[in-house]
Formats: C-alpha cells, structure tokens, sequence
C-alpha cells in the first residue's frame, strides 16, 4: 500500500469533491430534462412527477425552482398540475 503525505491526500480529496460536484451537476440536468419532458407530454402534479422520475417531492420542486432559474415558466391549475406556461 503506497503512503501519501498530507498535502497529496488533500490534493486527492479536493480532486475526488470536484469529480462528485460535476457528477451531481450531470445528474441535476438530467432530471431536469425529465421533468421537461414529462410536462410536455401534459400536465402533471408534484406527485405524479416525483412518482414517475423516482424521487422525493421536495426534490421535484427544486428541480422546479433551478428550472425556473434557468427561464422556465410554470404554471398550476385548479387541481395543482403544474404545466409549462407558453410565453
């Protein structure tokens, strides 16, 4: 087993956090591409997203609000489906 001395093991933890954050920004971007996709195809409720993409309802509405960040307008009818408002 090879030894490192403390500045390499920090120098490989900080390279390991900045592989994990480009990973999370992947996945982030995906999930906002789903949920895009799945309002396009008509609308839905917070529930229905977080059911279909497989994960929680929280994180569904962050996707929401990064989404809505990067321009995207939504809205929610009578029974809370949210759909993507068209300019």
């Amino acid at each position: 087993m090879e030894t490192m001395t403390k500045e390499e093991l920090i120098e490989k933890i900080q390279e390991l956090e900045t592989k994990i954050q480009e990973l999370e920004s992947r996945k982030s971007s995906g999930r906002k591409e789903q949920i895009i996709s799945l309002l396009q195809e008509g609308r839905k409720t917070i529930d229905e997203l977080s059911e279909k993409l497989g994960i929680t309802n929280r994180n569904v509405s962050s996707q929401l609000s990064y989404l809505r960040k990067d321009g995207w307008k939504f809205g929610k009818d009578s029974k809370k489906r949210i759909f993507i408002e068209e300019d």
